[in-house]
């Protein structure tokens, strides 16, 4: 009888110890997960991102190109709308966009939200060409990684001459 006994015995003990076991396997499972989980979500936050400051990029390329296009504009309408300077006075866009002004900053705002790009632009006159400048646009914003500006630079030329 004691036999009897000593395996019952044997049989719960084995019993307690898989349930132990199985509440470990359970532990490690869950943190295992956890850390997945956590992982997915800072991959994701990072993508985000990413994709916000490549946004941003294109978007301020795009603008400083359509600056560029304005000031072309200016240039084919009248040689004379192109301020004689040395490249160090900033101008910007009028409302309208006929004119250069130094007066106001030209803020654009982007998807109705408080972030702005500012664009500024800069006209050079060529010192060995006086129907040449070099006109440059910059575009200035601030995002989630800091401060951060896009330059484009052309050559007009007073074509009309």
């Amino acid at each position: 009888m004691r036999e009897g006994t000593l395996n019952k015995l044997k049989t719960q003990n084995s019993k307690v110890k898989e349930v132990g076991q199985s509440l470990v396997e359970a532990m490690i499972a869950l943190g295992v997960a956890v850390i997945v989980i956590v992982a997915l979500i800072n991959l994701s936050l990072v993508s985000l991102r990413s994709s916000t400051i490549a946004r941003n990029q294109l978007t301020a390329k795009n603008l400083a190109n359509q600056g560029l296009e304005m000031v072309r504009a200016l240039r084919d309408q009248d040689w004379a709308n192109l301020p004689s300077n040395d490249g160090s006075t900033t101008y910007y866009l009028n409302s309208d966009k006929t004119a250069l002004i130094t007066t106001q900053e030209e803020k654009i705002a982007k998807e109705a939200t408080a972030n702005f790009f500012t664009r500024k632009i800069f006209v050079k006159d060529d010192v060995a060409d006086p129907d040449k400048k070099q006109v440059t646009c910059e575009l200035d914003w601030s995002d989630s990684s800091g401060a951060k500006q896009v330059s484009v630079s052309t050559y007009l030329t007073n074509w009309r001459k």
